[in-house]
């Protein structure tokens, strides 16, 4: 719908389609959110995976995190940056955006269950941060080439290891940390909000693309920085308070509703699946 008002109502040319049929079709499923489709599966299988997880032991869980993460992290990484081999795609192992989710749950049990003084550790955590941000930073500047660039890029992707273990670091670290802020914690809860605002398959174009276009700083490395910065802020602060408008004032007592519903329905779930399994 925000592309039909940015159409018609501003006159924006835009650059992908817009017919009813592209926007509404498949019903209901919204556009572009692949982080929501991979979530809402993994919290449907989430019974399942806590069976796996409580019946495996500590070298076991390592065993199968180690596992999926070659086939799932490294040799996908592996593919993208040696791409080309015939007759062979990432689906031959099992890799997808949901399944990769599964990957990061079990990541998740592990630190849960066993983490140990590095993990348990500010000190240890804040570490192995830095280091991971500032390797992607270092990879990025030693980058003489558009094909060195784009092989440090597909390292650094979502799934890759260094990324993973990064993202790990970060999560112990400020598991570590007890502070509590209200203000924090209140703009904490409009983040799932900016994602769906700003990352809309049709929305995100006309943002990145017509509205805010990079190529206009591209001839300088500090502008390009100073430039993605600030508009990256903007539209964060905007989408928030898109955010708090539409889901806390206008729609909060159908969210919260349908909140409750799908929780209540989850926890259902997941208990009669644990009944059933205890019962064999």
């Amino acid at each position: 719908m925000a592309n039909l008002f940015l159409k018609f109502r501003l006159q924006t040319k835009l650059l992908v389609p817009t017919s009813l049929k592209t926007i509404l079709l498949p019903f209901p499923l919204p556009s572009g959110y692949w982080f929501v489709y991979a979530y809402v599966i993994m919290l449907f299988a989430m019974p399942f995976l806590n069976i796996i997880i409580n019946s495996l032991n500590k070298p076991k869980l390592i065993l199968l995190i180690k596992g999926l993460t070659f086939l799932w992290s490294i040799l996908v990484v592996s593919f993208n940056i040696f791409s080309g081999k015939p007759d062979t795609s990432l689906d031959n192992f099992g890799y997808t955006q949901t399944t990769f989710f599964f990957l990061l749950y079990f990541i998740a049990a592990y630190v849960r269950k066993y983490s140990g003084k590095i993990l348990n550790s500010k000190k240890y955590t804040a570490i192995g941060s830095v280091v991971g941000l500032l390797l992607a930073v270092v990879c990025a500047c030693l980058a003489d080439s558009q094909k060195l660039f784009n092989g440090i890029l597909n390292t650094f992707d979502i799934n890759g290891p260094i990324v993973i273990a990064t993202s790990v670091f970060i999560f112990s670290f400020f598991r570590n940390c007890q502070f509590d802020s209200q203000m924090i914690n209140y703009i904490a809860g409009s983040m799932f909000g900016v994602y769906l605002i700003h990352e809309d398959s049709f929305v995100r174009p006309i943002i990145w693309n017509q509205l805010i276009s990079s190529k206009l700083y591209i001839h300088s490395g500090l502008e390009y920085l100073t430039a993605g910065l600030i508009f990256s802020l903007l539209v964060f602060i905007i989408c928030i308070i898109i955010d708090i408008v539409c889901r806390r004032i206008i729609f909060s007592k159908v969210i919260n509703k349908l909140t409750v519903y799908i929780c209540t329905l989850l926890i259902t779930i997941e208990k009669r699946t644990l009944n059933d399994s205890e019962t064999k």
